[in-house]
């Protein structure tokens, strides 16, 4: 199992046209959940969506294993649009983020490539309202000391 604080593993995954790679130093935080099938946590990506609409600095990435067409079918039919998802094809994220087959990994990592909060469990005890609190938390958190944007300007 992962821990926080510590920095998070970069895992490539897909999409219809193509591949992006996730959990790595990134322009924003990311809030990213690994879930076999995202029928199974339906109302907690739906709460997701919709506290996270006018959150620009927050990058929302589920990862699942569902064939590509039933996951764009899935986000067009509960109107996904700020949530980003894809499908573990290779297994690589569900390998390099430590999770089981019967398990939900949920992983905020900050815009350094750390992970500040871990969660491995089920869909029954997920806490979605704590989960969005700290994403938002960490969102709008001023950073301190020398980040490679600042001490370049």
């Amino acid at each position: 199992m992962l821990i926080a604080k510590k920095d998070a593993p970069a895992a490539k995954v897909y999409f219809e046209s193509g591949e992006k790679v996730v959990g790595m130093i990134a322009v924003n935080v990311q809030l990213l959940i690994y879930v076999d099938s995202i029928d199974s946590i339906k109302d907690s990506l739906c709460e997701c969506e919709n506290a996270f609409k006018h959150e620009s600095k927050l990058s929302c990435v589920v990862v699942c294993n569902d064939e590509l067409n039933a996951i764009e079918s899935f986000a067009t039919q509960n109107n996904l649009t700020k949530l980003e998802i894809y499908k573990d094809s290779q297994k690589q994220f569900q390998i390099r983020f430590k999770i089981t087959d019967e398990n939900i990994g949920v992983f905020l990592v900050d815009k350094e490539g750390i992970l500040e909060y871990v969660y491995y469990g089920d869909s029954a005890s997920l806490d979605t309202k704590n989960i969005i609190q700290n994403a938002v938390e960490l969102a709008n958190r001023k950073q301190k000391g020398h980040t490679h944007e600042n001490w370049m300007m």
